[in-house]
């Protein structure tokens, strides 16, 4: 019975450290309004496969105040030369007018951060990298799409 306790306990504290370890990105919707998050995560330089190019295209929409964790997978830590895309639209997901921005971040074995927040709020995002002791990768970010300048009361 001990050995069953000491098995499932070293189990559990290695998924522990797994989870802990990855890296970790948070968007909160600072807007006011709803959003849509788009994101996949593939490889850079790598045309995306059939399922990453549909994860893409299935947005989660995001309400005001709330917060959304981009999951990574195990798999995404193993491979090699990873990338998240992450991007996202103000009250709208087909109309090309409405406002949004995006960011890309490379998934690196050796510089980087282990965390990261955005917080979209009405006319600009901010990334602030969360301090953490450690990771199995990190997350550096190569891509930055600032907001445009709203047009007067677009977002009332």
């Amino acid at each position: 019975m001990k050995n069953k306790i000491y098995l499932l306990f070293t189990v559990a504290a290695i998924f522990a450290l797994i989870q802990y370890g990855k890296p970790n990105i948070v968007v909160t919707n600072n807007t006011g309004h709803a959003i849509f998050v788009y994101f996949s995560v593939g490889r850079l330089g790598i045309e995306p496969d059939v399922s990453e190019a549909k994860s893409a295209n299935h947005p989660k929409k995001l309400l005001a105040g709330d917060s959304l964790h981009i999951p990574l997978s195990l798999s995404d830590l193993i491979t090699d030369n990873g990338q998240i895309h992450l991007g996202w639209k103000v009250n709208g997901v087909v109309n090309s007018e409405k406002i949004g921005g995006y960011k890309t971040f490379d998934i690196k074995k050796s510089k980087g951060h282990c965390a990261a927040k955005i917080a979209i709020a009405r006319h600009e995002d901010i990334l602030e990298h969360t301090p953490r002791y450690f990771c199995f990768k990190f997350i550096e970010l190569t891509s930055n799409d600032n907001w445009q300048q709203l047009p007067e009361g677009y977002l009332k």
